[in-house]
């Protein structure tokens, strides 16, 4: 069995074949969009689809393309179980998503990322490119004796940009004609005329109005046929250079197959069927392109069609066939068994929506921060973009949802480590999912908040353990603790002396588990301060957090990128003014809010960089350069106590300068926020520059950082 692609389109623009809302996201990018293409415009089998005859009660659904809309189904309705990947490539390639021009940029944020786009062919080759599509000999044969490899290099995908309305392809660009008057979107023809030349002009073929369900003229007939006509006229000028033999000849090459009798009109000098045959050649090409194109829309896809009464296993049977290909993940198959309950949206659309929600924050989280902000927003610390819920959160929501759905809240005893491992994460049932959704993504949310406020996370995919989050998760999901100071100075506590202590070097999974229940039972006062182990050995755990090993003495470790993360975001934490700004405070939550500072009278973008403390530069020799250094793991330099986060902006400023010129223009309080020691600038003016000096440097540094650091700690666990 199989449909054509066209009548694929069909039927999901009339709501008889939707997505039902157990379907993963779409996740396919760019690359895989355009094999996929280079393999349907060559004609090669792209694999069936699986379709479940059924009705629109059966399951919720999802809009195709849009990952938070859903649609209304015809009562009886065809369920797309397998191929929703491949489908929605296409229906984006060949569709114009933005048709609506009052309204595209609501679909621009509605839809998937990577939909953001619009795609076309290219039919003017490149220098020594061959010739595919005929525009030399305006001769197209079509490209079925091809292979995906060959012509993938003639599909061009350009992004669209809600900005960058200079671009033709956007939908918002301004078309005007020649006296520079605005064209009215209602005036389509006119607009594709106008449009067609820009096309052309770039020899690009659109192929996002190839599915029509009107008889209208169509944006890429205009280009095809304007690229047919401007070919003709760029033959007839090479021409004029000729003599009149080799006229004859070039006119014979290119006219013979489209006029039979081109050496008569030739020979009697008939100027009018010369040009009729010019005409011909042209508007054959723009035809023969046009309808090969347009025929992509008849493809037969294959199919596979289950009827209703498959309707139950349904589930099963999407999961079963996705054992190969493209394989669900855990996610996924959560998301498949929440869809039983038909009176919830799907599980991810539940989760976006929570998760896009502005958090009211307690008192607790902000009470030591210079701006004693009172909302925040998931998207601040990466936990959502572009309407997609991050692989953080889907992972971390499994393991905590399989915690709260097998044990009952705040007996802690019960918890297991087999939790949150995947065997039994996929026991949960529809019941248990649904049910314990919302106390679990509230939990992530608070703690991601926690860590952004407190701890200098700019972004979940930096902090240093994942599994972390869980006991800062599972605490903070009580009222009481979240807006409770010493609770969550108590977290804080636990949080660096175990993330500084090693806690979390080995077996990360039994320690975020027993780390749970010991924290929850330690801010209940039920036990003694369980962590002061750890705390014990706060920058002193041989091999891992050690002065020797930060100073790069230690010959056979290397510094873990979770402790010079750690390093760097308990600098941030600490809330320091900036380098050279020192009117700017540096925080996480500004740069992940893309907050701004007035910077020589323009608001700019708060970024931070990186920066080592004393440049590689000045440790460079004769014949040396900063980047061999960079590439020596164990160059004293390349010490995390070399680094810290200034503004992008201050960065600029200083590139070019050693520490004795720029640590003048640095003040004492933000040399203090730094953890560095303010005698740093006449230490460099006394000493000379070498591997035992920077050592020196650095490890006042250590000292500086300690004492900050256990002094805080001591604070936190009162």
């Amino acid at each position: 069995m199989g449909i054509k692609l066209k009548d694929i389109f069909n039927k999901n623009d009339e709501n008889k074949l939707v997505l039902p809302d157990f379907q993963r996201d779409f996740v396919w990018d760019k690359d895989q969009q355009k094999n996929l293409l280079a393999s349907f415009m060559t004609c090669l089998p792209v694999g069936s689809i699986l379709l479940l005859d059924g009705t629109k009660d059966d399951f919720a659904n999802k809009k195709m393309c849009f990952p938070k809309d859903g649609c209304s189904p015809m009562d009886e309705c065809t369920y797309l179980l397998d191929g929703q990947q491949r489908v929605t490539s296409l229906k984006s390639m060949f569709t114009d998503l933005f048709l609506d021009l009052n309204d595209w940029k609501f679909t621009w944020d509605s839809i998937y990322k990577d939909l953001r786009n619009r795609w076309f062919i290219r039919v003017i080759p490149k220098e020594n490119e061959e010739d595919i599509f005929g525009y030399d000999t305006l001769i197209f044969n079509g490209l079925n004796s091809y292979e995906p490899n060959q012509i993938v290099d003639y599909i061009e995908c350009k992004p669209i940009f809600k900005t960058k309305l200079q671009d033709w392809y956007n939908p918002g660009f301004i078309v005007k004609d020649n006296n520079d008057n605005i064209i009215s979107i209602d005036d389509t023809n006119l607009r594709n005329l106008i449009i067609s030349k820009f096309a052309a002009g770039e020899g690009l073929v659109p192929l996002y109005t190839l599915y029509k369900k009107d008889k209208t003229k169509a944006l890429h007939e205009y280009v095809v046929e304007r690229i047919g006509r401007e070919k003709i006229e760029s033959i007839k000028a090479h021409l004029m250079d000729l003599d009149e033999e080799q006229k004859k000849i070039e006119l014979k090459k290119y006219l013979a197959e489209i006029e039979p009798n081109i050496d008569l009109f030739i020979k009697s000098n008939d100027e009018s069927g010369i040009n009729s045959a010019w005409s011909n050649l042209s508007a054959k090409w723009s035809r023969d392109i046009i309808n090969y194109l347009e025929g992509i829309m008849n493809e037969i896809v294959p199919t596979t069609e289950l009827p209703s009464d498959e309707i139950n296993r349904a589930v099963a049977i999407f999961e079963s066939i996705n054992k190969g290909g493209t394989p669900l993940d855990t996610f996924d198959l959560i998301v498949a068994k929440a869809a039983k309950d038909k009176s919830l949206e799907s599980l991810s659309k539940r989760l976006l929506f929570l998760l896009q929600e502005k958090v009211e924050l307690s008192n607790a989280i902000t009470g030591t921060l210079h701006d004693k902000i009172k909302v925040w927003f998931t998207e601040y610390v990466g936990l959502t973009k572009d309407n997609e819920i991050s692989k953080f959160v889907k992972s971390q929501f499994l393991n905590m949802l399989s915690i709260l759905s097998n044990t009952e809240y705040g007996i802690v005893d019960e918890i297991k480590s087999d939790y949150v491992k995947k065997n039994q994460i996929l026991k949960l049932n529809s019941q248990q999912i649904n049910s314990n959704t919302e106390k679990t993504i509230k939990a992530l949310i608070r703690a991601c908040s926690f860590l952004q406020l407190r701890c200098g996370i700019v972004h979940v995919k930096e902090l240093p353990y994942e599994l972390m989050i869980l006991p800062i998760a599972y605490c903070l999901i009580d009222d009481k603790k979240w807006n409770d100071k010493k609770s969550v100075d108590k977290i804080e506590y636990w949080y660096w002396s175990c993330l500084f202590g090693g806690a979390y070097r080995e077996r990360q999974n039994e320690q975020s588990i027993k780390d749970m229940k010991n924290l929850y039972k330690w801010i209940d006062g039920k036990i003694d301060n369980p962590f002061d182990n750890y705390y014990q050995m706060v920058l002193k755990d041989p091999g891992y957090s050690d002065i020797n090993l930060l100073l790069m003495k230690d010959e056979t470790h290397e510094v873990q990128s979770s402790v010079r993360k750690a390093i760097l975001q308990y600098i941030l934490s600490q809330e320091p003014k900036d380098f050279i700004f020192d009117e700017l405070y540096l925080t996480s939550y500004k740069v992940g809010a893309e907050g701004s500072f007035n910077f020589q009278g323009n608001n700019q973008l708060i970024k931070i960089e990186d920066h080592h403390i004393i440049p590689l530069k000045n440790a460079t020799k004769i014949g040396q350069s900063s980047k061999e250094i960079r590439s020596e793991k164990k160059h004293i330099l390349n010490s995390p106590l070399n680094r810290t986060y200034i503004s992008s902006y201050s960065n600029i400023q200083i590139s070019d300068m050693k520490p004795v010129d720029y640590f003048n223009y640095v003040s004492e309080v933000a040399m203090f926020g730094h953890c560095i020691s303010n005698n740093i600038g006449k230490i460099f003016e006394k000493e000379k520059e070498e591997d035992e000096f920077y050592m020196n440097i650095l490890e006042l540094r250590f000292d500086e950082i300690y004492k900050t650091l256990i002094m805080e700690l001591d604070k936190l666990k009162a």
